[in-house]
């Protein structure tokens, strides 16, 4: 199984919060849904996090 998480806000700043969050986590998701179920199997497509 593999599971997607996105987070977004319709925060833009302090005065404003009209930003629309569905469309922000869509297109946070979009490249990983373009990939093959085996490119991210195997872990090639995407950069490995790393602790600060």
């Amino acid at each position: 199984m593999t599971l997607y998480i996105a987070i977004a806000t319709n925060f833009k700043n302090y005065k404003d919060i009209t930003a629309n969050e569905t469309r922000r986590v869509r297109e946070y998701l979009a490249p990983a849904y373009a990939k093959s179920f085996e490119s991210i199997q195997n872990g090639t497509t995407f950069p490995k996090c790393t602790s600060r």
